[in-house]
């Protein structure tokens, strides 16, 4: 972009006409010139193809895609599945709910859906801990929605059953 003659324009190219004067072209045309109109009908059909086409975005994980990313420490082979996870946190959450330990607006659980969980494994042994977090969004009986920012440190037992540290002790689900 440069300024030229007063004015900013993107581009500008000088040519030759067939008379010899020297003309200005302008690449994006002014309003008070006669291409302006077919240019701005240009610009609009671009942009209407442009918002045509489908749009690409992220494709949420399955429940069967592994709750983690990252090297073999951070994401070992053994950790559990999104779905496994979600269930986890899910069931965690009602059992905090349900004993009053977790300050909700929502009086009456109907249900509790989890986000895309993110986990990390404290270390690449079957028996290490490791740490998940997604959002909670808890339903109401009367159309009430409540959202919690939830991390909960877990790990798996022998058994293939989930464990919450949760103020000092593990809990069992």
């Amino acid at each position: 972009m440069r300024l030229f003659a007063g004015r900013l324009t993107l581009h500008r190219t000088v040519g030759a006409s067939l008379a010899g004067e020297e003309r200005v072209h302008d690449i994006i045309p002014r309003p008070d010139r006669p291409g302006w109109p077919a240019f701005m009908l240009r610009t609009s059909l671009l942009a209407l193809a442009l918002f045509s086409f489908p749009v690409f975005t992220y494709a949420a994980p399955s429940a069967s895609d592994k709750s983690c990313s990252g090297d073999d420490y951070v994401c070992p082979d053994w950790m559990p599945t999104q779905g496994q996870v979600q269930d986890a946190m899910a069931d965690f959450t009602r059992k905090l709910h349900a004993s009053g330990r977790m300050t909700s607006p929502i009086k009456v659980l109907g249900r509790i859906e989890v986000s895309t969980v993110s986990c990390a494994s404290m270390g690449p042994d079957r028996d290490s801990n490791f740490i998940c977090g997604a959002e909670v969004r808890l339903l109401g009986d009367g159309g009430q929605t409540h959202h919690v920012q939830s991390s909960y440190t877990m790990r798996l037992s022998e058994s293939n059953r989930f464990s919450v540290y949760s103020q000092g002790e593990w809990v069992e689900l």
